[in-house]
């Protein structure tokens, strides 16, 4: 139905994404809720990433916990805007990764 179709096309945005950004990841997860996970041969990488880009995307106005959560009243254009957020969001992320790397401290509640 409608929520697993949002779930796909928001999975495929999260693999256009990283591709773009030129991070190693790949859409993970059921379609109603799916998550990007980052895939690097040092252990600490996707949780040190995962953890800047959540604080990234929560400026952009996003708001997830972990996981992407889909509802019925979602559209294809909210997805988007999702997205585009989400890509801005995973730049700055990145390179952040390269700045922070000593310094941040992954934590979840």
């Amino acid at each position: 139905g409608h929520i697993r179709l949002m779930g796909e096309r928001l999975m495929a945005g999260f693999d256009r994404i990283a591709l773009e950004v030129g991070v190693e990841g790949h859409a993970a997860g059921l379609p109603v809720a799916p998550f990007l996970k980052f895939v690097h041969s040092d252990p600490g990488f996707h949780a040190r990433l995962e953890f800047l880009w959540h604080r990234e995307l929560y400026r952009e106005g996003v708001f997830i916990s972990p996981r992407w959560l889909i509802s019925y009243s979602h559209k294809a254009s909210d997805i988007d805007e999702a997205l585009d957020k989400a890509g801005r969001a995973l730049r700055r992320a990145v390179e952040a990764e390269v700045r922070e790397r000593d310094s941040v401290k992954p934590f979840w509640w």
